[in-house]
């Protein structure tokens, strides 16, 4: 039997973690529960976000993606943070290409979609970016291809930059009907809490709900 290599363990502990937390967790299937009166019939399209740096960021936004798709819902969970993706490690997929070469290339979405080990969840890496972040954002790509993921899935979830950090999340929040806001305690502070809802505030945009991480 071949035996696994450093990396090939560090990948099974995170997707373990994944979803043994995740299955045993009443908390995210509150916050889904919660978050299924925002669903539209055509499709909902939702950012994770945190005012700033959050460490767990990225696992919540996995998280969630889980809980809705063992609800049966067809789930898409996007990488959209080209500066440092993250979700490919917890599904152990090449993150070369992805999300920027939709934008940039103008390729079909379904192309660098992958099917993950739950059931009615796909996950879409981040992909290489080399050209100035804000201007994939604002290249007028987003509409179409929301067009055709509101068609394809029931849920879709994007896991974004801190919103206070940058314009990514702000141009991405545009496009998104809903925003959830992952803020931790001790670390996250209230002046960037409120910060953050006044930029949504002012964008028109709903936060739908929080994550209020203790640990």
């Amino acid at each position: 039997m071949r035996s696994l290599a450093p990396e090939d363990i560090n990948q099974f502990e995170k997707r373990l973690m994944l979803r043994e937390q995740n299955k045993n967790s009443e908390h995210f299937r509150m916050v889904c529960a919660n978050l299924e009166p925002k669903l539209r019939k055509e499709g909902t399209l939702i950012m994770v976000t945190s005012p700033c740096f959050n460490v767990e960021h990225s696992m919540i936004t996995a998280k969630l993606a889980i809980g809705f798709a063992e609800q049966g819902k067809k789930t898409l969970l996007i990488d959209a943070k080209f500066r440092q993706p993250t979700l490919h490690n917890f599904f152990h997929l090449n993150h070369s290409r992805g999300l920027a070469n939709v934008m940039l290339q103008d390729e079909s979405i379904r192309l660098y979609t992958r099917p993950s080990f739950v059931s009615n969840l796909s996950v879409l890496p981040a992909g290489t970016a080399s050209e100035p972040y804000a201007e994939i954002w604002g290249s007028g790509k987003l509409e179409k291809v929301g067009e055709g993921l509101r068609q394809d899935y029931d849920v879709v979830l994007f896991d974004a930059p801190p919103l206070l950090m940058y314009s990514d999340s702000q141009l991405l929040a545009g496009f998104c009907d809903g925003v959830v806001l992952v803020i931790k305690e001790r670390q996250t502070k209230k002046e960037e809490v409120l910060l953050t809802k006044s930029h949504l505030e002012r964008a028109n945009k709903e936060i739908y709900g929080v994550v209020y991480q203790t640990r």
